[in-house]
């Protein structure tokens, strides 16, 4: 299982983000733990599944049916998140950083959605 990485988690945690954790990251002395269980844990750690699970199913008021698609290219070993409006129209992509997990792709997403205010409270 891919967690999100400890610089995105703690971006996460400064933009309030809410889920599930699956763990997290104590940081003493210079160092970082990983913690499985989370007890002291300085930023939580997510995955996956609790990303995508965040993600809007509405966007700036407007409905998507389809809104997330995930696109997954095997010959360059990237993938990218997509938000499309009713018309086709590509809104938002987010696409994976050579060596970057896919947890973190996906939390950067709901990071821009955050920065651009278009995470509406349902």
């Amino acid at each position: 299982m891919k967690l999100t990485s400890r610089e995105i988690s703690k971006e996460l945690h400064n933009a309030g983000f809410k889920g599930e954790p699956c763990g997290g990251y104590y940081v003493e002395g210079g160092f970082t733990i990983t913690l499985n269980p989370k007890p002291k844990a300085d930023y939580l750690a997510y995955d996956l599944e609790t990303i995508i699970e965040a993600l809007p199913k509405v966007l700036d008021g407007t409905f998507y049916g389809k809104n997330l698609q995930i696109c997954y290219r095997a010959m360059i070993t990237l993938a990218e998140f997509r938000y499309i409006s009713h018309q086709d129209k590509l809104y938002h992509v987010v696409r994976q950083i050579d060596g970057e997990n896919i947890a973190d792709t996906a939390a950067r997403l709901w990071l821009k959605l955050k920065q651009d205010n278009l995470l509406l409270k349902l």
